[in-house]
């Protein structure tokens, strides 16, 4: 990312609906419809990572959240 200086690794983006069964996906993941994204920001300092969700925040991704221990977290344009 020309933010950060550092590559952002997208590890899901859109899915079909036997994809996101397979890896254990929501039924109404947001990635079905080309809404959502998964990134790894495990090398991203705190500063970085929030120049990253503010960025994204501007973008029109309206929720966000980490999980696991490895940097993954979700991005998506839900409207609910």
């Amino acid at each position: 990312s020309n933010l950060t200086g550092k590559r952002l690794k997208i590890t899901s983006g859109n899915r079909s609906a036997s994809c996101n069964a397979r890896v254990g996906g929501a039924s109404g993941s947001s990635h079905m419809s080309g809404l959502a994204m998964d990134t790894r920001l495990d090398n991203y300092s705190g500063d970085e990572k929030v120049i990253v969700v503010l960025y994204l925040a501007a973008q029109g991704f309206n929720n966000f959240g980490g999980y696991g221990p490895n940097g993954a977290m979700h991005f998506d344009m839900r409207s609910d």
